[in-house]
């Protein structure tokens, strides 16, 4: 995702986002790779960033665990 498009959907200002990326960035738990231009947009492109190789093998463990149901509740 660009920061944009976090910063749409969390509701938080794009300056936060970014200031949180660069943290999750220097940490390893985010990566972030250029943008690609399209050749009809002025600019440069943005980034778009995606969790780094440990965040996302835990991410997936918690999306396995979150998605096995739970057994019924004794009463």
């Amino acid at each position: 995702m660009t920061v944009a498009e976090i910063s749409e959907c969390c509701h938080i200002s794009e300056r936060a986002v970014r200031r949180q990326l660069d943290r999750l960035v220097a940490t390893g738990l985010v990566q972030e790779h250029p943008g690609e231009r399209d050749g009809l947009s002025p600019g440069r492109p943005p980034s778009r960033f995606a969790p780094g190789s440990p965040a996302r093998a835990k991410l997936k463990q918690l999306l396995v665990l979150l998605s096995t149901p739970l057994p019924p509740s004794p009463r």
